[in-house]
């Protein structure tokens, strides 16, 4: 974050000395931070722990209403089902054809339009919204997680500190652990530019659709396993 902050910084100054609004940018000798790709990735009791957590937030003492605290709980269970990015399913359409999610490709990270098939976990999540709330545009329309973030946190109380993201690598991690070859599990996750590379990434156009199925429906089985694990072990 900090050196997103000091790129848009010196963007500002260069803007502003081209402009002669100021005679030189205090952030010229400034250099960004190291960085490092995140590596974080939930165990299964963990993915246990924020899964039952999601459902806590339903009944927890209200602080937006619960109607906004139940769309959190469910966007970040699907986040944990699909492998997703946070602002692609905070942000989903009521358009499911086949169960099925298509997000088109202008709100795509590559730009490359993607099918996500939905597991009956998944599924389940949206039915039950849809019958609870009145149908708009968006599934959920919600922003900003700051503060359901912490709420989360206090509910799970993981040992470690973990943020949404880590939720897609814990995904393509534990889909590999079940055996999910690497090239399935990218077009689930729709990166373009791993296992499948040169000419068989310009002339390989199978979708993958069935195996991307089975993958997210081996995946969904083991997040739900894992929530009632928990609940399992509280109960006894």
């Amino acid at each position: 974050m900090a050196n997103r902050v000091l790129s848009q910084v010196k963007a500002l100054y260069n803007w502003a000395i081209a402009e002669d609004i100021v005679p030189v940018s205090p952030a010229a000798r400034l250099k960004p931070a190291p960085e490092t790709l995140g590596d974080r990735v939930l165990d299964d009791f963990e993915l246990g722990q924020v899964w039952r957590a999601c459902q806590l937030l339903d009944s927890a003492a209200d602080w937006e209403g619960a109607a906004v605290r139940r769309k959190h709980g469910d966007i970040v269970r699907l986040l944990m089902l699909t492998g997703q990015r946070l602002n692609e399913v905070a942000g989903m359409a009521w358009d499911f054809t086949a169960k099925t999610w298509t997000l088109p490709r202008e709100r795509c990270k590559n730009g490359h339009a993607h099918v996500t098939p939905l597991s009956e976990p998944a599924l389940a999540i949206l039915a039950a919204k849809r019958a609870r709330e009145e149908e708009g545009p968006l599934v959920f329309g919600v922003k900003g997680f700051s503060r359901a973030k912490k709420e989360l946190d206090a509910a799970a109380r993981l040992d470690a500190p973990w943020c949404l993201h880590d939720l897609r690598r814990t995904a393509a991690s534990g889909m590999a652990r079940h055996g999910i070859p690497p090239h399935v599990v990218e077009a689930v996750l729709n990166h373009k530019s791993g296992t499948v590379k040169g000419v068989a990434a310009v002339y390989n156009r199978y979708s993958y659709a069935s195996e991307k199925r089975e993958a997210l429906r081996v995946w969904a089985e083991h997040v739900a396993q894992c929530g009632r694990n928990i609940i399992i072990a509280r109960a006894a």
